[in-house]
């Protein structure tokens, strides 16, 4: 097996590539991953609590609050009886540790396209979360979005920056 991985799959790799370059992944992934994750986090916290929408539940409230003082009509009240089935929530930490060690590995592998590929993804991110049944007022769901863009714009810049580590003091 050895051989086989040593002469057929990887023939212009050293041996020793793991062992050179350890050093330089683990910084890379140490600064995409968890320096990344608290400064995202703390970056978004500081945002969302200067523009009010820092959590889901407190929305709702406003926005059933909001409904009943301008008296909407039938079609307000179904809507605001209308609930998504109760889902087991996914932490927003999971898939931006993921998008992030993606990414990281993409860039230190210097692929071709890996920016466009960072832009593409942001893209569909937004999209899919633009399309949900059940919204709060159009204010607090364009906040809560520009906020979720720019936590994943920092995202993709850890990565980024990860994968360069990775390339420039892995040589």
């Amino acid at each position: 097996m050895s051989l086989f991985l040593k002469y057929i799959a990887f023939p212009q790799l050293p041996l020793c590539f793991l062992c050179a370059q350890f050093p330089a992944w683990c910084l890379g992934y140490f600064i995409s991953l968890p320096v990344g994750h608290f400064v995202i986090k703390w970056f978004l916290d500081c945002i969302r609590k200067k523009t009010g929408c820092q959590g889901q539940g407190e929305n709702w409230k406003r926005y059933e609050r909001y409904a009943r003082k301008l008296g909407e009509k039938e079609d307000a009240k179904l809507k605001l009886n209308y609930r998504e089935p109760k889902l087991p929530d996914l932490p927003p930490w999971i898939p931006g540790l993921l998008e992030r060690a993606f990414f990281t590995t993409v860039v230190a592998l210097d692929i071709q396209g890996a920016i466009i590929a960072m832009m593409t993804w942001l893209a569909v991110k937004m999209l899919t979360n633009l399309n949900r049944v059940n919204l709060p007022p159009k204010k607090i769901v364009r906040l809560r979005a520009l906020t979720g863009l720019q936590g994943s714009f920092m995202s993709m810049f850890f990565a980024f920056i990860g994968g360069q580590i990775i390339v420039h003091f892995g040589r």
